[in-house]
């Protein structure tokens, strides 16, 4: 599963569209607190981060993800 995270509605949609397009299961989370859960579940095997969101940030998502030491790829989107 590959989850976006984004504040930006019609980014997340097109990446969405684009990823299952290519059969990629996807998830997507429009701030940091809701992609942590989704971040936390074992079938995430990558992020497309925002790093400009309101609330739990992508810097801030990518502190608490070292703590617990989860360990995804992330992609950094801007």
């Amino acid at each position: 599963m590959i989850l976006i995270v984004d504040d930006d509605h019609t980014i997340v949609q097109l990446l969405k569209e684009m990823l299952e397009k290519e059969k990629y299961e996807v998830r997507t989370a429009y701030n940091g607190a809701s992609a942590y859960g989704h971040i936390k579940d074992p079938k995430c095997r990558g992020v497309l981060l925002d790093m400009l969101m309101p609330g739990i940030n992508g810097a801030e998502l990518l502190l608490l993800m070292a703590a617990d030491k989860i360990h995804v790829p992330v992609i950094v989107i801007a």
